[in-house]
């Protein structure tokens, strides 16, 4: 019977990729034992270059630098002595005119003539277009003669009732009081008659009677008001009617004047809106003619930070200097300051009026704004400063890398002031000492410093 127990060793293609027994592991402590020495080795190798990397050591720059080819750039500044900056902030911003303004037409109407271009100088007054007159030419006519109307009645009713028509208006009275004594008298006889006049002829006598009566003082009534002219309501009325006529003449004036549209102020044009053909509507809030600018009188908008607004002041003195032109240089001043903080910018939006604009200054151009600190009012003690940046902190201690024989040396310093992106050393430099700027690098005692080109 077979050994059943014991490997298949049948096949030639297994039998050749078996170990020999003298080269077999068996799973006991010897394989443990191997493991643990090797990830013993990678630990220690691992912490030893961790301690070696965060010491910096002279033996690891010399590695570093002979597998870089160079020793760590860095940037470094001079310990400088004076008392603070001429420069407290500098900034970006863009220059924009004083005053401009869109210029729109204040009545619609067609455009029937246009007689500026974009870039265009006009004076205060020039005739920038001209609108179809026409129909506002005919209101006028017609608003002119309902004045004259309405004088004629007011100067009647000034000037009371002509001597003919009093008059006349008295003999009317007579001829009925005439007619009136007559139809009387023949109602008499006819009473006296008795039955010989009929009822029918006695009723139309005394409707007669009656109806004389009546004309009689209707036209004593006519009489007595054109004696005394009109009453001071109805004079009233009309002296209201000529105000109103008047009133409509102006309104038509208003509106043929306002046919041509007149530049507002001496400028320049920026932009050109319509052309000749298209109607104007001042009723809808998008329709400008054209976009006028005094370039006589040039500001610069900058945003500073909240945390710069100390540095800011009505007056202080600034230079600007355009992109553009980084020959030239521009005197100003801060005129004004934004009354509030943009909240999401975190930024306060002030003005610099420019006191030199020229020619070259245009609209939306790009500048940089330097923001002088105002003058010493008296001598101050020489002070010592180094940039902002240099500066490493730990808790209440404060320390800077002085670059001595190319080597960083790590320095203890008591800090001042703060003036622009500097601050002032009280003690542990001198004048001329040269500190490391780290940056986003990493400095430790004793590394070797290459400054960068330059400085």
């Amino acid at each position: 019977m077979a050994d059943t127990s014991s490997p298949n060793t049948g096949s030639p293609a297994i039998s050749a990729l078996r170990l020999p027994d003298t080269e077999r592991v068996t799973s006991g402590g010897s394989s443990r034992l191997v493991r643990f020495i090797v990830w013993s080795g990678i630990l220690v190798v691992v912490v030893v270059g961790v301690g070696a990397y965060r010491r910096n050591p002279p033996w690891l720059q010399e590695i570093r630098a002979s597998v870089l080819g160079n020793s760590v750039e860095f940037d470094t500044a001079t310990v400088a002595a004076k008392g603070r900056e001429e420069v407290a902030l500098e900034v970006s911003g863009f220059v924009v005119p004083y005053r401009v303004l869109n210029v729109s037409p204040r009545i619609p109407g067609l455009i029937t003539k246009l007689n500026f271009e974009v870039g265009q100088k006009v004076n205060k007054g020039d005739v920038l277009a001209q609108l179809d007159d026409s129909s506002y030419q005919y209101d006028l006519q017609q608003a002119e003669a309902a004045v004259q109307a309405s004088h004629s009645r007011l100067e009647e009713a000034t000037n009371g009732a002509q001597p003919e028509e009093i008059n006349q208006a008295r003999i009317a009275v007579n001829v009925a009081k005439s007619k009136l004594e007559l139809v009387s008298n023949e109602l008499k006889r006819a009473e006296m008659l008795g039955d010989s006049t009929t009822d029918a002829e006695m009723d139309q006598l005394t409707s007669a009677k009656s109806d004389a009566e009546a004309q009689v003082a209707s036209l004593q009534d006519k009489l007595k008001l054109i004696e005394q002219g009109l009453r001071p309501e109805r004079m009233k009325a009309i002296e209201a009617e000529v105000k109103q006529t008047e009133a409509l003449v102006n309104k038509a004036k208003y509106f043929l004047e306002n046919t041509k549209i007149l530049a507002p102020l001496n400028g320049t044009v920026l932009e050109k809106n319509a052309e000749v053909g298209e109607i104007l509507r001042p009723e809808v809030l998008s329709v400008s003619l054209c976009k006028l600018a005094d370039m006589s009188v040039m500001e610069v908008e900058i945003d500073v930070q909240e945390r710069e607004l100390f540095k800011i002041e009505i007056g202080r003195e600034c230079v600007i200097i355009p992109d553009a032109y980084q020959d030239k240089s521009y005197a100003g001043k801060i005129d004004r300051l934004q009354p509030m903080v943009n909240r999401q910018r975190g930024v306060v939006r002030v003005t610099i009026r420019i006191e030199n604009p020229d020619e070259y200054l245009l609209p939306e151009m790009n500048v940089r704004v330097k923001i002088l600190n105002p003058p010493e009012t008296e001598s101050s003690d020489e002070t010592l400063w180094i940039p902002e940046a240099a500066v490493k902190k730990e808790g209440d201690k404060a320390y800077v890398f002085m670059v001595v024989n190319d080597a960083a040396k790590e320095t203890d310093i008591e800090l001042g002031a703060k003036e622009g992106r500097r601050v002032e050393v009280k003690s542990g430099l001198a004048a001329g000492d040269v500190v490391v700027i780290p940056g986003d690098k990493r400095v430790v005692e004793g590394q070797q410093i290459r400054t960068k080109a330059g400085k």
